[in-house]
């Protein structure tokens, strides 16, 4: 293979620590393998290597290219050593050090890293357990904590403890950094921190001045004198301000902030100058933020920071509580995560000198791929064990995992000391062996705009931009028309077709363009000639998943093929609900357990297993008692009942997994999903949940469906499982994160005006490794201190920059052609220091101006085929509740104790189906979680949220459907309180009614609601009525 000048350098070069900042398509990858191979054929044993990747993938194919060059060689003494070569994923690496020298760490020779949902059962017993132990010990400083941050539950308590717990994992040796706490972090960090919050206000001004620069220049000299001398005086103002950096000058400057009056427009003047008025909103809004917190006095920035101490010191030591706990059950019942077994490695080296010596003297090269995704703690491990042998590869501007804890930073800070300080070799490979050059130009004009050291965390000028590897007279080279913009107009559309969302309308337009390019038979450049288009060769990239059952169900009224890349739950896939609930069906037959027994029931009989018409079922569990004894005489189920007792003597028996065995040949599951959509991938998950229960040994059957039902409790957890896919004729549809490492031939991107989830950080506590502990100040008010707002600032622009590096990873997927569709702007709001949207970022570095705007669309000639071949099957399981008793109880509710008639009744039934439609209503997200809302009733809720209650909400925490147990003159009594707002300054209660909200009885239900919550906060508490129907909002308490 014919390398470059640069690529030929990182093959060869020795003698020093190595950097190879690799752009997208330059052939990193390849290049590391490269130096591999001309390491080995000049001497270098493969066992004197290490090698590091991030997948497993990457490790095999690694090692599987060095065994082929191996063997073409003929150098067998190198064959023999490559079983106790290192080529595989860090987590690999650690694992196997762990193992090695377990006797030094004092931990068990078969060590391995456990499920991590055992892991997090156990973590869930432990946090309840110190909490409760705060509780009983009731100090003076844990009742203050309670009393000032109580949020309705212990949620904050349980959130902060685990929130700290996973900052604290980051840091090396981490139980003596809490130990050592105060010596980290003292009012001396609190100066750099306060200019650090002032530098963020001093950008964002500077911001606000370029942007009026822009509207200076198109307006100064178009009208008149006057409007020429308020355009100076303006600027001059905002001069002032913007280059500005000293605190307490710039608040000053805040303050006397005035702008001069914009000339009034003559009689008879059709043209002139529009307002900027931008720029007063943006310099109110930081006018308010520092106001909020509390920096109008000097060195107030101090007290407000002495003020929390107390707080931070209960929250430390229940963290620290909480750990130890975890680490002394997970040394009893050998339950190890990555985290932990990274943290052991590290302590190996740091602990044992002759062992990091070892690794120091003997390995020739540390090789490690994608180095951009290391985090802070594998960073560490490589400096323990370098020895001026490092080669590393990766591109910065593809660093998109930040939710993984990836840091980017530590790419950046060796390219600094390799170019600047002469302390390691840098390599630039900016040679694209990927794209059209075409492509390439578009890519660079665009990030050459927006990508900078502050926005993108590079300087995409300072040698990142793209070139292309190829001639000019490459047959790839030969296509010069790569970017279409697809301009729509909702607004218009949505006249005629008024039931159209903007997802349907971007599918319809992408749907109709894949269809012209298929008649037309678009060429495509296969390395070496072109031939027609294939729907394979087609790629649509989006931000988020949410919308893929839309795009899907459009695309297939084209009868367009697609293949969703979407990660569905492992736990509710078909079969696994069916073996789950099997399961189940089989412990309450053991234990002759009949509670809850019929929704099991149901699920396992209407299965695609036993097939049960749901008539059959129904008429069971209506018409006679429906217990365990009932089940075992009908005769509708003597299948399931022979099947499931066939198992009973054999559990706790046999191991769990052979009873697993025993159920998938009893049930005959793998003949049963042949006739499934997608049956490989089904028998692999069955094969990998056989595979998950065989490593939890000596594990009872008790333990396994245990291990279910807290899976099935909490919705935020899921077995690990990475389906595997297969290559078919049709178009991918994924998100960005998927198309890491992947090429595509047409390239389309939709849904880019959707804003960006920058979701609103509502922790109690934080934890900042350059500020420590963070959470609310409380002198004269509770309020977000300087200190939260500086780590929220910061947060808030690493995401910004990510965003800006996602879309470079993106578009540097697309070989030949990038089609964008874009809702028709004719002007956006820039002036701020971060993107909504990927829409805001396009406009804004290429400075669209839509041109042949779609205002209609069609519908497809040819509808969804009556076997859906082209649609997302989706399989969902609804639990079915058959309950016969009502337990009756005290309740805070109006209706307690009233005769009910059947009038009465239907309306109770509507009003909680409205209840019901209401729970789902997100707070934070209104606009996306109403779009299924009735129309009537999204209206109600868009007037509730604009009233000047919800406009006087700081920083609320929402529940829904707040439930309560209190305990009132030795009555148990029982509320839900429909909407609760947990405010930093104040309680709002706010119950629903349909329409009435005049009936005094609904008085003593507030009074209730606001009696329970009198005993857990000192926030005053308001309560409210809000009638749906007529949209009025009530106060009554």
């Amino acid at each position: 293979m014919i390398y470059t000048k640069h690529q030929n350098k990182a093959i060869n070069h020795e003698g020093e620590n190595i950097l190879v900042s690799a752009s997208a398509g330059s052939g990193k990858t390849g290049v590391l393998k490269a130096r591999v191979l001309r390491k080995l054929n000049d001497g270098v044993d493969i066992d004197q290597l290490i090698i590091l990747t991030f997948t497993e993938a990457a490790a095999a194919e690694m090692k599987s290219r060095i065994i082929d060059e191996l063997k073409k060689n003929h150098m067998d003494h190198q064959l023999v050593k490559l079983d106790n070569a290192i080529i595989s994923t860090f987590d690999a690496f650690t694992l196997r050090l762990v193992r090695e020298y377990h006797y030094l760490l004092k931990l068990p020779a078969d060590i391995q890293i456990s499920d991590t949902l055992l892991i997090q059962m156990e973590s869930d017993i432990i946090l309840q357990e110190v909490i409760k132990d705060f509780y009983l010990e009731n100090t003076q400083e844990f009742r203050q904590l309670v009393k000032l941050l109580f949020s309705g539950n212990d949620h904050f308590l349980e959130q902060g403890i685990l929130n700290l717990a996973r900052a604290f994992k980051k840091i090396p040796n981490y139980f003596a950094f809490i130990e050592s706490y105060d010596q980290h972090f003292k009012p001396s960090m609190l100066e750099k921190a306060y200019d650090e919050f002032f530098a963020f206000i001093h950008q964002d001004l500077q911001v606000i001045r370029d942007k009026f620069y822009d509207y200076y220049q198109d307006n100064y000299r178009s009208y008149s004198l006057d409007c020429d001398l308020y355009l100076d005086q303006c600027l001059s103002i905002y001069n002032a301000l913007a280059k500005e950096e000293d605190p307490q000058t710039i608040m000053d400057l805040l303050d006397e902030f005035f702008l001069p009056r914009k000339p009034v427009k003559p009689r008879n003047t059709d043209d002139w100058l529009e307002s900027f008025d931008q720029g007063k909103k943006l310099i109110k809004k930081i006018k308010e933020e520092i106001q909020a917190s509390q920096l109008g006095q000097d060195k107030a920035y101090i007290k407000t920071w002495e003020n929390t101490l107390d707080r931070v010191q209960v929250i430390l030591k229940m963290t620290h509580q909480y750990l130890l706990k975890l680490r002394q059950v997970q040394i009893q019942k050998n339950l190890y995560s990555f985290d932990d077994i990274m943290a052991f490695a590290i302590d190996l080296f740091k602990n044992h000198q002759d062992i990091r010596q070892k690794y120091q003297e003997n390995i020739n090269e540390i090789l490690i791929d994608e180095y951009q995704d290391t985090n802070d703690l594998q960073d560490y491990l490589i400096s323990l064990i370098a020895n001026n042998n490092v080669f590393m590869v990766g591109d910065v501007k593809q660093s998109i995992y930040r939710f993984r804890d990836a840091n980017p930073k530590n790419f950046m800070r060796i390219l600094e000391e390799y170019q600047k300080m002469n302390q390691g070799m840098a390599i630039n490979l900016i040679e694209n062996f990927r794209s059209n050059k075409y492509v390439l130009e578009k890519i660079n004009d665009m990030f050459l705009e927006i990508m900078t050291i502050d926005k993108g965390g590079v300087n995409y000028s300072d040698n990142h931009q793209l070139v292309s590897g190829y001639d000019d007279d490459f047959g790839l080279n030969q296509k010069n028309d790569p970017l279409h913009i697809h301009y729509y107009d909702p607004k218009t559309i949505k006249i005629k077709q008024e039931d159209l969302s903007k997802d349907q309308i971007e599918a319809h337009i992408v749907a109709k363009d894949i269809l012209r390019k298929m008649k037309k038979r678009q060429r495509i450049f296969t390395g070496k000639a072109y031939r027609p288009i294939e729907y394979s060769d087609i790629t649509i990239l989006v931000d988020r998943k949410n919308a893929f059952d839309t795009y899907a169900k459009v695309l297939g009224a084209y009868q367009i093929p697609v293949d969703i890349y979407d990660k569905t739950s492992f736990i509710q896939s078909e079969e696994m609900i069916f073996i789950h609930q099997f399961l189940i069906l089989l412990n309450k037959l053991r234990n002759n357990d009949s509670q809850a027994f019929k929704q099991s029931l149901y699920a396992v009989a209407r299965s695609f297993v036993y097939g049960i018409p749901d008539q059959e079922i129904i008429h069971f569990l209506i018409s006679t008692k429906a217990d365990i004894q009932a089940f075992l005489k009908d005769q509708t189920f003597d299948l399931i009942k022979n099947d499931l007792l066939s198992l009973l003597e054999f559990i706790n028996i046999k191991p769990n997994v052979n009873l697993i065995d025993m159920i998938y040949q009893k049930t005959k599951i793998y003949e049963k999903i042949a006739y499934l959509d997608k049956p490989k991938n089904r028998a692999k998950k069955l094969e990998y949940f056989r595979h998950l229960i065989g490593s939890q040994k000596e594990k009872k059957f008790e333990d396994m469906i245990d291990y279910l039902a807290f899976i099935d409790q909490r919705s935020d957890l899921d077995i690990e499982y990475k389906e595997s896919k297969e290559n078919i004729q049709a178009i991918k549809l994924m998100s960005i994160h998927q198309s890491k490492g992947l090429q595509f031939p047409v390239l389309y991107m939709i849904g880019l005006s959707k804003k960006f989830n920058f979701t609103e950080n509502k922790e109690v506590f934080n934890f900042s490794p350059d500020y420590g502990i963070l959470t609310y100040s409380n002198d004269q008010g509770i309020y977000r201190n300087f200190l939260e707002r500086l780590f929220f600032k910061k947060a808030k622009a690493e995401d910004s920059s990510e965003k800006i590096r996602l879309f470079y990873v993106a578009l540097t997927r697309a070989k030949e052609e990038i089609n964008l569709v874009l809702e028709a702007k004719e002007e956006l709001n820039l002036v701020k220091t971060t993107y909504n949207n990927y829409l805001e970022m396009l406009y804004d570095a290429y400075h669209l101006e839509p041109t042949d705007i779609i205002m209609d669309i069609e519908n497809p000639e040819i509808q969804v085929t009556s076997d859906q071949d082209y649609q997302q099957k989706s399989i969902s399981y609804k639990k079915f509740d058959f309950t016969e008793d009502i337990i009756d109880q005290g309740s805070y509710s109006k209706a307690e104790n009233t005769f009910f008639t059947d009038q009465v009744k239907v309306a109770l039934n509507y009003g909680q189906n409205i209840h019901s439609l209401l729970e789902s209503i997100d707070f934070n997200h209104l606009d996306q979680s109403m779009d299924t809302l009735p129309e009537n009733i999204r209206k109600s809720m868009i007037v509730l949220s604009d009233s000047s209650l919800f406009k006087s909400l700081k920083e609320p925490t929402f529940y829904k459907e707040y439930e309560f147990i209190d305990q009132e003159s030795d009555q148990l009594r029982q509320g839900i309180i429909d909407l609760l707002i947990m405010d930093i300054d104040k309680v709002i209660i706010i119950d629903y009614k349909l329409k009435n909200i005049d009936d005094l009885a609904y008085y003593d239900q507030l009074k209730g609601y606001e009696s329970y919550l009198k005993k857990m906060t000192d926030k005053p508490i308001y309560g409210y009525l809000y009638s749906l129907i007529d949209q009025e909002l009530k106060q009554m308490i």
